[in-house]
């Protein structure tokens, strides 16, 4: 089952990679998909504070059973994420959970349709021939700190442009250590309104070696756009998003609540 699931999330890599080319009407709506970096040169600042209740955890067969004591938990975060000129940016991750700990990520992504867009021959060959301009994907290398601990992870972003209106974006986590951090598969449809609202609904799959959990998410979205402070110019996105944890195993029902603020600078 597991080499299964390997060769399942390894297939969506590599399929979305042979057809790695922008849209351009490529949209910029209230809720970022997960390709959506800051402009060239620019960097976006977003902060996360959330929070939930656990009352219920999941046995190793799958079955809800109640916890002798409830436990509530909160949750701050912080991203930073800067973009180069030439497809390629760094993300510095720090998220602190009262129930779980705090772990922090750190790594290097690449635009697959910003990378040598000028250069011939392309990065990728086939980059703008041959290839359906219905996608963008992000590739990063990251490491994440849990405990004190290093993880490697490969994290892979797709983002399928199904209409002026409409993103299906998906994530692919894979880790270097599957025991004490986790493979992931998250998808998310969102769907703009318009330019100032929207709103999505999506899953979130992860698998450790002896534990496995289903999220369902549904977010909402609003934009201020064109917002200026001295000389700075930016888009400020509120995200409220709700998960609900509807199957696992050896997990926890944290169900949880979540707003999120981002800043991308103009």
């Amino acid at each position: 089952m597991k080499i299964q699931k390997r060769i399942l999330l390894c297939s969506i890599l590599m399929l979305s990679l042979m057809f790695a080319h922008q849209y351009e009407n490529y949209l910029n709506g209230a809720i970022p998909s997960g390709t959506k970096t800051p402009h060239k040169g620019k960097m976006n600042l977003g902060l996360h504070l959330g929070g939930g209740m656990i009352s219920q955890s999941f046995n190793q067969d799958g079955d809800l059973v109640d916890r002798s004591e409830t436990a509530n938990f909160s949750n701050v975060g912080f991203n930073f994420n800067y973009l180069g000129f030439n497809g390629a940016g760094v993300k510095f991750i720090m998220n602190d959970n009262s129930e779980y700990g705090d772990h922090s990520m750190f790594g290097v992504y690449f635009v697959w349709n910003e990378m040598y867009t000028d250069k011939n021959p392309a990065f990728i060959p086939w980059q703008h021939s041959y290839t359906f301009p219905l996608t963008r994907n992000v590739t990063e290398i990251a490491s994440i700190q849990i405990n004190g601990e290093s993880y490697a992870y490969l994290i892979h972003y797709l983002d399928l442009l199904l209409s002026k209106k409409s993103i299906l974006s998906l994530q692919i986590d894979l880790t270097s250590d599957n025991t004490m951090t986790h493979n992931g598969l998250m998808a998310d449809y969102i769907y703009d309104i318009n330019s100032s609202f929207s709103v999505s609904g999506g899953f979130n799959f992860y698998s450790i070696e002896s534990s496995d959990k289903m999220e369902l998410s549904v977010k909402g979205g609003y934009q201020f756009k064109n917002v200026s402070i001295g000389n700075l110019n930016m888009n400020f996105k509120l995200i409220p998003e709700f998960i609900y944890v509807v199957s696992a195993n050896n997990a926890n029902a944290d169900h949880n609540f979540k707003l999120s603020l981002q800043t991308y600078f103009n």
